[in-house]
């Protein structure tokens, strides 16, 4: 599973801002002709945008949709101009209802995140993360500090999932448990090549 999520990680790593927005567009479309509530992901860049952001408040999104901040280790090399306008498009888009968390959330990466004017929904500790016991705690705090709800990933044992059971995160996620999958008939421009 690791190396599949590594190919994965590579290959919407090499797509354009545009092409990662009309996925989005359309995945989003898609999501709602189903039931349930379905995460989408979403770069930094995209929120930064308020072209993009304007166009995802079109999205009559009915509390179904969450946005998750795929990258936000990308804000390390922001300018405070750039993070404002992140900080921005997060604002409108909680102004219009929209759920938004924070993915992979790092110990070097919490104190800029604690600096941001957020509001977030909840925060994902990077799954790297469990394997540090020692500085776990810490960072969870420091998450629940920005926001009510903190899900752990990266649980892949019973003795990880014991040990996030003693922190005060309050989810967890990992392939200890399986996952649901949607399959859908990708359209022709989305495909590797």
């Amino acid at each position: 599973r690791q190396r599949q999520m590594c190919i994965r990680d590579r290959w919407f790593s090499s797509l354009s801002k545009e092409t990662v927005f009309s996925l989005f567009l359309w995945q989003a479309e898609y999501a709602l002709t189903l039931s349930g509530i379905y995460w989408l992901n979403l770069p930094v860049n995209i929120f930064c945008d308020v072209n993009k952001v304007n166009e995802i408040l079109k999205i009559k999104h009915e509390n179904r949709l969450v946005l998750e901040i795929q990258d936000p280790k990308m804000l390390l090399n922001y300018s405070r101009n750039d993070i404002y306008a992140f900080e921005k498009g997060i604002y409108l888009l909680r102004q219009a209802e929209w759920i938004i968390w924070l993915d992979d959330i790092t110990s070097s990466l919490i104190s800029l995140v604690g600096k941001m004017s957020l509001n977030v929904d909840g925060i994902k500790i990077d799954r790297q993360e469990i394997r540090y016991p020692k500085t776990i705690n810490t960072l969870i705090s420091r998450a629940f500090s920005i926001s009510p709800h903190v899900l752990v990933e990266g649980i892949e044992t019973v003795g990880d999932k014991q040990q996030m059971m003693l922190t005060k995160a309050t989810y967890g996620q990992g392939f200890l448990w399986p996952e649901k999958k949607v399959h859908m008939a990708v359209p022709p421009r989305f495909r590797e090549s």
